[in-house]
């Protein structure tokens, strides 16, 4: 299903341009168009080799996850180990993150346990 941005202005829906929610199903698809539908993320339960990550400065999930995985699109891995609701207000200076281990991602990537 999909709405103009109008229309979901008129409707009194605030929405920031790009947004989206991890564990909701809103998705901003660009300026023109929103769209919804259920969504299915991949659970990362602890693991042993899991690595350790402490936001040192304000950065973007993109970034952590370019940084950690090569690959900036994989920012939902790291927000779904750590049970981050909200990828622009969650990853804060301070907080420690879970950083599921590379190549179990990809692995599971690979067995289709993608988005």
């Amino acid at each position: 299903m999909a709405l103009s941005a109008d229309r979901v202005k008129e409707e009194g829906v605030q929405i920031p341009k790009g947004a989206f929610t991890i564990n909701a199903d809103l998705f901003v698809l660009d300026d023109d168009t929103v769209s919804w539908a259920p969504t299915t993320i991949p659970a990362f339960p602890p693991a042993d080799d899991d690595l350790e990550y402490v936001i040192d400065r304000i950065v973007r999930p993109e970034q952590i996850a370019s940084d950690f995985y090569g690959n900036s699109r994989l920012w939902w891995v790291i927000a779904s180990a750590n049970s981050i609701r909200n990828p622009l207000t969650g990853f804060k200076p301070g907080l420690k993150l879970r950083i599921p281990d590379p190549s179990r991602v990809r692995i599971l990537l690979e067995q289709g346990e993608s988005l």
